[in-house]
């Protein structure tokens, strides 16, 4: 049961307090804290990737890990994007769709991990790697191009960013309307 990628599994779980403590600390405003709350959040992603890495290429997939993982990747990107809304940093709606999206296929899961589990397409692990950035990006963001001197004045000369969610938010929800189709 314990093994290399649960137990990357159980650190990216204990970064996520870490990260969050981090971000609260920094209220958006401190660039060192925001820095150590991105390089947080930067490994506990980068652990995902890891962890799912060894368990397929060394045949440690457990039932544990197939649990805990989904569980330990919706609870960082959750802090994340609860975290950045409270601050005000990004919009409710996108907080609300994403989440929202991420809980129905969490409980489809359950309803069929009984007869089997259901993989990661490659479209929802670059939708983890894309959401991942976006979210680091969000956490990261110091200073604009431009010079604005505040992480606030920074974002709000990036709209690509809110296109970015915008686009994140329809595919969530067309994606959740695909699996709920194929479903029955």
């Amino acid at each position: 049961m314990l093994n290399a990628a649960n137990v990357l599994t159980v650190v990216r779980i204990v970064l996520i307090p870490v990260f969050v403590i981090f971000t609260v600390i920094s209220e958006m405003t401190s660039p060192g804290w925001r820095v150590a709350a991105a390089v947080a959040f930067g490994i506990a992603s980068a652990t995902d990737f890891v962890d799912g890495y060894i368990a397929r290429r060394f045949e440690l997939v457990t039932s544990c890990g197939k649990v805990a993982d989904p569980i330990a990747d919706k609870a960082l990107t959750g802090s994340a994007l609860v975290g950045l809304s409270i601050l005000g940093d990004l919009p409710w709606w996108v907080t609300i769709v994403i989440l929202g999206r991420e809980l129905g296929i969490t409980l489809l899961r359950f309803l069929v991990i009984r007869y089997g589990v259901i993989p990661a397409s490659r479209g929802g692990k670059l939708k983890t790697l894309t959401q991942g950035v976006a979210v680091g990006m969000y956490v990261l963001a110091l200073q604009s191009r431009s010079g604005a001197g505040t992480p606030r004045e920074a974002r709000a000369g990036h709209a690509k960013w809110d296109l970015h969610h915008r686009v994140a938010a329809l595919e969530h929800l067309v994606g959740g309307v695909h699996v709920i189709h194929h479903r029955q």
